[in-house]
């Protein structure tokens, strides 16, 4: 039973960001409902917390991986090509100002 809950409540927050607090909150719900243990509370929240964790960093690889496929501009290059934009406008201002008088 016990394993189960687990695994439902790791479905339940997929990878998404769980506070420690909500953590405590689920785990004392599930004790009150006689689900869990009073004596497995802490154990249960630091696995939850782990195993969340662990969710988070495998996401984040697989969201690196797509933007990767997707191949589109690092942050770096995003910005080296908006300062090379920048400077383009700058001289492009300079010479219809000078054309212009």
């Amino acid at each position: 039973m016990k394993d189960f809950f687990r695994k439902s409540f790791l479905f339940s927050i997929g990878a998404a960001n769980v506070t420690r607090e909500k953590l405590e909150a689920m785990v004392d719900t599930l004790i009150k409902q006689g689900q869990a243990r009073e004596e497995e509370r802490v154990k249960l929240i630091e696995e939850w917390m782990q195993k969340a964790e662990e969710m988070r960093s495998e996401l984040a690889q697989i969201v690196q991986n797509v933007l990767l496929q997707m191949d589109l501009p690092t942050r770096q290059e995003f910005e080296e090509l908006q300062n090379r934009i920048e400077k383009l406008e700058a001289q492009i201002a300079q010479l219809t100002e000078v054309a212009s008088k």
